[in-house]
């Protein structure tokens, strides 16, 4: 006797509605008729449930309802892949925040993105990487919560911690970040030519303010000039110009 049917004995034996068992299970009378009908069935626990409230052993209400134990199976498979997904996601999710939320709250911009060919990170665009990351780490919280089992309730709550801590780090972003971009001032510092192949190029050296603490400069060129920014050391106002001279001696060029 399948599954569905023997619920169905179980209710009328015990001379209870479908709307009876739906409350005691807490789930919908459409459910309870959908078990009946074998369009769906009880999960595990609900099982061990009915068995236990209506002192029918797990085996007999199993026994000769292959296909609801094969649909089982798969479905456990399903969920505990479904749940290494969920955990692996949040884990990325929260490694993301630690490392971007470390940069934006030392306004660090010495750390180098890994790919060398990109620039550093400053402490505006770490803001602007946890408001665009905020989604999908809520999504992976809730999934967390839903999909993943957890007897303690608190630590089923404690899925959403990292979304909170990056909700802070936003909304901080959100408000603060045209004021503290407005605090950091370019003040030029020096300026001059070099010349190479008859062409002559300006540059500038700007010194900015800003609230790392740290001296950063940066430098202004013509449009035209091809010069990589690779080969220019940011360190100090001298390492800059030296930098420069160096490359455009090593073309033929120089820097009077």
């Amino acid at each position: 006797m399948e599954i569905g049917k023997k619920i169905v004995k179980i209710r009328k034996d015990n001379k209870l509605t479908q709307d009876d068992l739906a409350d005691k299970y807490y789930v919908t009378r459409q459910t309870i008729s959908n078990w009946e009908n074998g369009k769906s069935y009880p999960d595990l626990e609900t099982l061990v449930k009915i068995s236990d409230d209506f002192n029918i052993s797990l085996d007999i209400l199993l026994k000769e309802d292959d296909k609801m134990i094969k649909d089982i199976s798969k479905g456990q498979k399903y969920n505990k892949l479904f749940k290494k997904f969920v955990v692996t996601l949040n884990i990325i999710g929260i490694l993301c925040l630690i490392y971007f939320a470390t940069l934006y709250v030392l306004h660090d911009t010495s750390i180098r993105n890994p790919n060398s060919m990109l620039p550093t990170y400053s402490w505006d665009s770490c803001g602007f990487i946890l408001t665009i990351g905020l989604i999908p780490l809520v999504v992976a919280n809730v999934m967390a919560y839903v999909f993943v089992d957890a007897k303690i309730k608190w630590l089923k709550i404690a899925y959403f911690i990292p979304s909170i801590i990056c909700v802070l780090f936003v909304g901080h972003y959100l408000i603060f970040a045209n004021e503290w971009t407005d605090e950091s001032k370019s003040e030029l510092v020096s300026a001059f030519k070099c010349s190479a192949n008859g062409e002559v190029y300006e540059y500038q050296i700007y010194y900015e303010d800003n609230s790392t603490h740290k001296d950063v400069y940066s430098v202004g060129m013509d449009d035209n000039d091809k010069i990589p920014t690779s080969v220019i050391d940011y360190t100090s106002e001298e390492t800059i110009h030296e930098s420069i001279e160096k490359y455009y001696k090593s073309i033929g060029g120089m820097c009077p």
